[in-house]
């Protein structure tokens, strides 16, 4: 999501409060539950903003939330050029800390996994070995945003605060760190989702190949919303990261 996409889903309702609109066809009831999951791992000590309410708006649903003062990290990034690897290892760190909470009240990331069907491109071996990872990579109870990008953190006084949850779910953390990388290269971030990576690792301290296996895994599941362009370079990074494995 672009800062310019995510302002415009955030209406401002005044005294500190914004209307976060949800994808279109969210009902009221989809939403109740992710406002529950919101707060909840926001008591749990997560940094996410406090959801007040369920709102419809032009045709859409959205939840109230408190929107500190800031800027989005993305134009952080790009405002102090000087100061980007700081800025880099403190998003990593960020992440890290993020997970280091546990969630098991969520739905959990093995279980929402979509493998990508024949027109997808990717062969049934290929599809099978993808299952195979699945299967044998440690499960996990991290909290786990599924949208973790500078375009969704807003940097204020009291620091970094992750805005978009509509995807909050739990499980292994490089799942989630893997997305993140998917989401930076797809949008043309190729030097942040390295230099994120990299940040990553260090502190973790997990196996590349681990952290591979969920970046060819998540990138098959996220074919499974694409089309066109977006399909082709999704299963190549697919077979890039499967073949290096």
């Amino acid at each position: 999501m672009s800062g310019e996409r995510l302002r415009a889903e955030m209406l401002p309702l005044g005294e500190g409060k914004v209307l976060h609109l949800l994808p279109k066809g969210t009902t009221t009831r989809t939403a109740q539950a992710l406002a529950s999951s919101i707060n909840m791992v926001r008591a749990i000590g997560v940094k996410a903003p406090f959801v007040h309410a369920v709102m419809n708006r032009e045709d859409r649903t959205g939840l109230v939330l408190d929107m500190p003062e800031g800027v989005l990290y993305s134009e952080w990034l790009r405002s102090s050029p000087s100061h980007w690897d700081r800025m880099v290892s403190l998003f990593a760190h960020e992440a890290h800390e993020m997970h280091l909470y546990m969630a098991p009240e969520l739905r959990n990331v093995k279980d929402l996994l979509r493998m990508p069907s024949a027109p997808s491109g990717l062969t049934d071996d290929e599809i099978e070995r993808l299952k195979g990872l699945v299967r044998s990579l440690p499960d996990g109870e991290s909290v786990c945003n599924w949208n973790y990008i500078p375009q969704n953190v807003v940097v204020s006084y009291d620091g970094p605060m992750t805005m978009v949850w509509d995807k909050v779910r739990c499980g292994p953390y490089l799942a989630d760190v893997a997305r993140t990388i998917v989401l930076l290269k797809m949008g043309g971030e190729d030097v942040l989702a390295d230099s994120f990576r990299k940040e990553y690792m260090k502190i973790c301290g997990r196996p590349d190949e681990e952290l591979d296996s969920w970046v060819a895994i998540v990138a098959a599941d996220m074919m499974a919303d694409a089309n066109g362009p977006e399909m082709v370079l999704l299963g190549r990074t697919v077979r890039r990261y499967l073949d290096g494995l």
